[in-house]
């Protein structure tokens, strides 16, 4: 059902932690590799590659029934370089990556009428993302006039009359499913409060990424915040913590623009849960 009339509707589609290059991360079905080998996608890789093409098939459709033109953010930690010495990842080789990260990245980069991309952090990008820096020149992304990069630490976005302040890391963050909303909230309100000290007009929207999980701040502010969930499953870390038996949804949001007012769409995808063991008997 159409949300708007016939007025120019500007779409974004915004994903974020895609990690292309980690074993439970985005991924091709098969990879070369530079030694010759190849490295092939596990099936939970292969689940996760299916839920992706969904996500774009949902903006493509949504970009013709708005006839709108398409923005796509990449909101931090495109791909995982192994500087922490994981072992989580399908190869060391630099090209490798990029070749990854290059392939999952091809099919919104076609669909996109504009393509940013956000950098995340330094312990799988490299230093000063240098990584997404490459891949974003790789693909063509919209650059930063005033610094001439290719990729962005913080992207401030003016998209059908709508404001967006877009980085990788928030300020603050809670992993608890009953504080998730407030963490939002509190980034909201984080925001909101340093541009109104800085004499700005506040965002409409804040969106940031790096937790891993979805979460909407509300409407309490003008500002509203919103968490953007993975497309990695639960890392070695995420065991650590506790979370590996219930994976988070991976997915990304859609926002429809026009005239001042936005609507956002999440859209995500609930992994398949494992039923118990049974003992034998």
């Amino acid at each position: 059902m159409r949300l708007f009339g016939n007025s120019n509707v500007e779409l974004l589609a915004a994903v974020a932690d895609t990690h292309c290059n980690s074993t439970i991360g985005l991924c091709p079905r098969r990879v070369p590799l530079d030694d010759g080998g190849e490295y092939c996608a596990s099936d939970a890789q292969r689940a996760t590659l299916r839920a992706w093409g969904r996500f774009w098939d949902r903006a493509a459709t949504l970009k013709a029934e708005y006839d709108a033109r398409l923005t796509v953010i990449v909101d931090g930690d495109a791909l995982d370089h192994p500087k922490h010495a994981t072992t989580q990842v399908a190869s060391w080789n630099r090209a490798d990556i990029l070749n990854i990260a290059a392939q999952i990245f091809d099919r919104p980069r076609q669909l996109a009428d504009a393509f940013y991309i956000v950098r995340g952090t330094e312990a799988h990008t490299g230093g000063n993302g240098e990584l997404e820096e490459l891949l974003a020149d790789d693909l063509d992304a919209t650059r930063d006039e005033k610094t001439g990069l290719a990729s962005w630490w913080w992207l401030p976005l003016h998209l059908g009359g709508v404001t967006f302040d877009i980085a990788h890391h928030p300020q603050t963050s809670s992993r608890r499913p009953w504080t998730r909303g407030q963490a939002a909230a509190r980034q909201a309100a984080i925001t909101w409060a340093e541009y109104c000290q800085a004499g700005k007009t506040p965002p409409d929207v804040v969106l940031r990424g790096h937790g891993h999980y979805f979460a909407d701040g509300g409407t309490t502010l003008p500002t509203r915040c919103f968490f953007l969930p993975p497309w990695q499953l639960t890392t070695a870390f995420g065991h650590r913590l506790g979370t590996g038996g219930m994976i988070e949804p991976v997915g990304g949001m859609f926002f429809l623009c026009v005239g001042g007012e936005y609507h956002p769409l999440p859209l995500r995808f609930a992994p398949k849960v494992r039923a118990p063991v049974r003992v034998p008997v």
